[in-house]
């Protein structure tokens, strides 16, 4: 695929050893060959092809290859033509689902309303456009950062939990937990809009300041 793509990019002339033809690759047999060698790949492939090669990337839907095509053959450039300036679109197009994707790609973590005023769009048609491509915010854990010392008294905590459980079965449903947000002594910082945009959950973690 990647080979094609660079055909694609360069318009050159290709000498065809066999019967020594000389063969002009147009811009459009160029298109062609691309979305060729993605409709002989079926989805599956393409997503493990895209999560082997790029990780730590969202994998893209199959629709982009179609857009990616689209894009060539009327324009015979891979470049979007920005159409998001100016005022405030409501109207979904291929160039504002893949500019929302790229935002996403880019930081995982941004919020849709973040991504509305960087492209001028609505933030509601940013959530539809991420749910439709089945992105979903998951939320990430903040979790103390521990140090040595600290598990010697993290180990005597759960013991006498668990036999306060003992004493007493309803226990644990009388304890307060908070995870909404930090208090400290000289700000409350939420963590309610901490996510992570991605098709499935990863359980990230996050480290805060360790307990003096």
């Amino acid at each position: 695929m990647e080979l094609f793509i660079e055909l694609t990019i360069s318009f050159k002339t290709f000498n065809c050893c066999k019967k020594k033809w000389l063969i002009l690759l147009t811009p459009n047999w160029l298109i062609s060959i691309t979305y060729t060698v993605w409709l002989t790949e079926t989805q599956q492939k393409i997503g493990d092809y895209m999560r082997v090669c790029f990780p730590n990337r969202v994998t893209l839907d199959r629709r982009i290859f179609s857009n990616i095509h689209r894009r060539l053959r009327e324009t015979g450039t891979f470049t979007a033509i920005n159409h998001l300036k100016g005022a405030t679109q409501t109207t979904r197009t291929p160039d504002i689902e893949e500019a929302v994707l790229n935002c996403i790609d880019l930081n995982p973590h941004v919020s849709t309303k973040k991504i509305g005023n960087q492209l001028n769009i609505s933030h509601v048609l940013v959530w539809r456009i991420l749910h439709d491509f089945l992105l979903y915010p998951f939320h990430i854990q903040l979790v103390q950062t521990l140090l040595p010392r600290d598990f010697p008294s993290r180990l005597n905590f759960c013991r006498w939990f668990l036999d306060e459980i003992r004493n007493y079965a309803h226990f644990d449903s009388e304890i307060m937990f908070r995870d909404e947000a930090n208090l400290s002594r000289t700000a409350i910082t939420k963590f309610h809009n901490n996510n992570y945009w991605t098709e499935e959950n990863l359980h990230l973690i996050e480290e805060s300041h360790h307990q003096e």
